[in-house]
C-alpha cells in the first residue's frame, strides 16, 4: 500500500511537471497539490508549486511553499533565492535581502549568485 502512495505520488508530481512546462500552471498546482494530499513531505513539489504559484502572480502562496521546502531542507539555495524572489514582488526588501545573503551563504559559487550580488546591490541605499 505504501508503495502505491509513492507510485501515485510521482504519477501527480510528473504530470505536474508537464502542465507546468507547457505553461498550464493552474493544472499543474493542481497535480502537486494532489501528490502533496498523498504524501506532504515532499520538498522537491512544494518548490516547483512555489514556483507555479509564481507563475500565477500568486506570490504569498509561493512563499509559503518555499517556506516549507525550506524547513524540509535547510540548505535549499533555491528555495531561499525564489522565496527572495516572491518578497521582492511583494515590495518586502527587506526579508528578501535576508534570503538572498542566506542563499549566497550557502553557495556562493551558484551560477545564481552573480544575480543575487547584483540585486543586493541595487538595494544597498533601500535597505541598508
Amino acid at each position: 500500500m505504501v508503495s502505491n502512495v509513492f507510485q501515485n505520488t510521482d504519477v501527480y508530481f510528473n504530470r505536474g511537471q508537464a502542465h507546468f512546462a507547457a505553461g498550464d500552471y493552474d493544472s499543474a498546482i493542481a497535480d502537486y497539490t494532489e501528490a502533496l494530499r498523498l504524501n506532504d513531505h515532499e520538498t522537491d513539489v512544494y518548490y516547483y508549486r512555489g514556483q507555479a504559484k509564481i507563475a500565477c502572480k500568486n506570490y504569498i502562496g509561493a512563499i509559503v511553499d518555499f517556506t516549507v521546502a525550506i524547513r524540509f531542507n535547510p540548505q535549499f539555495f533555491e528555495a531561499y533565492r525564489d522565496r527572495g524572489n516572491a518578497l521582492e514582488r511583494l515590495g518586502d526588501l527587506i526579508d528578501a535581502k535576508a534570503d538572498f545573503l542566506k542563499a549566497l551563504d550557502l553557495n556562493p559559487r551558484h551560477p545564481q549568485a552573480e544575480y543575487l550580488r547584483s540585486k543586493l546591490g541595487q538595494w544597498r541605499s533601500v535597505t541598508g
